[in-house]
């Protein structure tokens, strides 16, 4: 869930970006990298407790999910860091 609502912050983070008040996008890119960052390190211990995870088809699927979101989440972060 951390990952998740930390990948959904970086959503929020790039449309204030691109469409909010100038005034604001400085604090909009902040607040995207620390939800990086939390994103990432929720992610490190999910990662650490999949491997005593027992159900090898829900760790696959977990697995899959923070792929999916590391993904998206790294193209937004290059994206906002273009828009320095």
């Amino acid at each position: 869930n951390i990952c998740k609502s930390s990948h959904r912050g970086i959503l929020l983070s790039q449309k204030v970006i691109q469409k909010g008040s100038a005034h604001l996008k400085s604090d909009a890119k902040a607040a995207g990298f620390f939800f990086f960052a939390s994103f990432h390190a929720a992610s490190l211990l999910c990662e650490a407790n999949l491997r005593w995870l027992k159900d090898e088809a829900v760790s696959k699927r977990v697995e899959k999910i923070l792929f999916s979101l590391e993904k998206a989440t790294g193209k937004v972060v290059k994206e906002v860091r273009r828009k320095r």
